[in-house]
């Protein structure tokens, strides 16, 4: 599959802007289609899907946003598909019993994993 990663090279210092809060939000939510990536191809599909799904959704809400001007936006509606596209395929194989179906709790995934995939489930970009 396809990986394109957006990044953003401003550094926004002070108080947390609403338009600061979204630009964190696309990054977290990219940084979540990566660790879903990685935990699908360690073979944790159940959660790599999770992560997916919540990552997905995150980015497409700001992608109907205006506000969020940082990121390519082609680049990221791309990466959005490609996630889809895996997600999708992830779910047939689980369906089947083709994939392992350990849950996030009980697979073994760093720290970073959790959080990213903690964040991006709580983050408010309303």
């Amino acid at each position: 599959a396809m990986r394109r990663r957006a990044s953003s090279s401003k550094k926004l210092a002070g108080a947390p802007t609403a338009k600061s809060r979204k630009e964190e939000a696309v990054a977290l939510g990219l940084r979540g289609l990566e660790e879903a990536d990685l935990l699908r191809e360690e073979g944790h599909a159940q959660c790599a899907l999770d992560l997916y799904q919540s990552a997905i959704e995150v980015l497409i809400r700001l992608l109907q946003d205006p506000a969020v001007v940082s990121y390519d936006r082609e680049a990221l509606s791309e990466r959005v598909r490609v996630a889809l596209t895996d997600a999708e395929y992830l779910k047939e194989q689980i369906k089947r019993g083709d994939a392992k179906q350990a849950t996030c709790e009980t697979s073994t995934e760093s720290p970073m994993r959790k959080t990213c995939f903690a964040m991006i489930r709580i983050f408010d970009v309303a």
